[in-house]
């Protein structure tokens, strides 16, 4: 089920795409560190309409700046920067490894399941077959992306108003910094074995919104 807003803010508007009804313009504030974000309605489900930055030490999560120690964090309780820079969570957001993004969601809120990911898909208009599948599927790329920050923003429509950035990720392998302003991607609340979960992936270069698993892979949180 999708959690509830505050609804406070009265500077609403609403749009429709396929079988979706959109409203945008609420905002949702964090109680813990005061910081507001924008939420975006769509169907029956809001959603972040931004990437979370909290940063606080609430004993599951810890700021890792060397690569190593990322790249060894058996708790995957790790947050950064994108390499290691405050300009960049301004505009980006926090990288969270999959048990520090669990524990970094705001009361209310909590990272989707696989099935409330494919509720998402679906309302904008991919097929129920493409949203059971891995791997790339379904063509609605450009209606969740930010019209700009992209490197080809020229395919970007974000009229879902999702308003996904290429904010890169972290590599659990290696600890490295990778494809910032060309992919972004998200967390599942949806464990897939092990220390693995399920994410979902935007990139600059396909139409498809991509599914699979990693273990202890780095993204950005969006809580629904």
């Amino acid at each position: 089920t999708s959690s509830t807003t505050n609804n406070s803010n009265k500077n609403t508007s609403s749009t429709t795409s396929n079988t979706a009804t959109i409203i945008k313009g609420v905002t949702f504030k964090d109680s813990r560190d005061g910081k507001t974000y924008k939420t975006v309605k769509i169907g029956t489900q809001t959603w972040m309409a931004e990437n979370l930055d909290y940063t606080g030490n609430n004993g599951y999560q810890r700021n890792i700046t060397d690569n190593t120690e990322w790249n060894n964090n058996a708790k995957y309780d790790g947050w950064s920067y994108y390499e290691n820079s405050s300009s960049n969570g301004s505009k980006y957001g926090v990288l969270y490894q999959w048990e520090a993004a669990k524990n970094a969601c705001p009361t209310g809120w909590h990272l989707p399941n696989d099935q409330e990911w494919k509720t998402l898909e679906m309302a904008l208009s991919m097929k129920q077959s493409d949203a059971d599948r891995t791997r790339g599927r379904g063509t609605i790329r450009k209606k969740m992306k930010s019209t700009n920050g992209w490197k080809n923003n020229g395919v970007s429509t974000n009229e879902s108003y999702f308003t996904a950035l290429p904010s890169g990720y972290r590599s659990r392998y290696s600890g490295s910094f990778k494809y910032i302003g060309s992919n972004g991607d998200w967390w599942s609340g949806y464990s897939y074995a092990a220390k693995e979960a399920w994410y979902r992936e935007l990139s600059d270069n396909n139409n498809e919104v991509y599914v699979t698993s990693r273990v202890g892979f780095m993204a950005f949180l969006f809580a629904v």
